[in-house]
């Protein structure tokens, strides 16, 4: 999957809390592909999940915003980001997806539908380390 590049937020120091974040949610992604390789479909699927989250924090907490609920965090996310263009729009959808994936999956559905919420979140996270430019 070939993404577009992000557009460049204005060359400044990223706040110490989303690059905290940042890296916390690597980790997280590192243990979901644990999960993922050791046949742990749950800790996979849970882990690339706070991935997603962890991300989109990260890059709210560069322009100063914060929430605490996951459906709020989102909405300020697809208006700030996705929707303004500055993260590719065609991500809005796929965000949207991998965030319900863990309620209610049949279990034969379950390890495609977790490989394609990694790859969403493996995605987002190297856009965001974009934006933050930070690696």
């Amino acid at each position: 999957m070939v993404l577009e590049v992000i557009k460049p937020r204005e060359k400044r120091e990223p706040p110490k809390a989303a690059v905290v974040m940042l890296e916390r949610t690597k980790e997280r992604m590192h243990i979901a592909i644990f999960g993922l390789e050791h046949g742990q479909l749950s800790i996979a699927n849970r882990w690339s999940y706070d991935a997603i989250l962890g991300c989109i924090k990260a890059c709210l907490l560069c322009e100063g915003k914060n929430a605490s609920h996951r459906d709020e965090l989102f909405q300020m996310f697809k208006t700030d980001f996705l929707r303004s263009g500055i993260f590719p729009s065609d991500l809005e959808p796929k965000i949207a997806y991998a965030l319900d994936l863990h309620l209610g999956i049949e279990e034969e559905d379950y390890y495609l539908l977790t490989i394609e919420q990694m790859h969403t979140a493996m995605d987002l996270l190297r856009l965001s380390e974009e934006y933050l430019n930070y690696k």
